[in-house]
């Protein structure tokens, strides 16, 4: 009789098998899976802070030279720079600099746009290749 109950609740017995396979979906859905959805978040946070710290980066360059640019038209008159910016300036050189990075400014955000359509495409294709890997967890925990 003490044989028979074993036999029933041992790896190769009815409930045994059943009880066995219970435990490894609970731990495929339970322990791996809540991991994979972490590993998930995080590449979504790293990624969207890496991208906000790139264009802010950009476009504090961007203003930054936009300052310098106004501070030489502005106020070089009472700086010891008098005599080479009016030299510049009466060549044209200032005005040519001006104009070009006026001119440069939509290539430069076009090929920022390029880049942060590059970046998240490679950031969904990661999530993708995440939730695939989940979905093949949750077929075997099945099983």
């Amino acid at each position: 009789m003490i044989q028979v109950i074993l036999w029933f609740f041992s790896g190769i017995g009815f409930l045994g098998g059943y009880v066995l396979r219970l435990g490894k979906a609970f731990f495929v859905s339970g322990a791996i899976l809540s991991l994979q959805f972490v590993v998930i978040g995080a590449l979504v946070l790293v990624r969207i802070a890496y991208l906000t710290t790139l264009v802010t980066i950009v476009l504090w360059i961007y203003n930054q030279m936009v300052s310098v640019f106004e501070l030489i038209n502005s106020t070089y008159t009472d700086t010891f720079l008098y005599l080479p910016i009016s030299i510049m300036d009466s060549i044209g050189l200032i005005d040519a600099l001006i104009f070009v990075f006026s001119s440069f400014t939509y290539i430069i955000i076009s090929l920022l746009v390029l880049f942060i359509s590059k970046f998240i495409l490679n950031s969904v294709q990661s999530i993708a290749d995440e939730y695939f890997k989940i979905s093949v967890l949750i077929q075997l925990g099945v099983k």
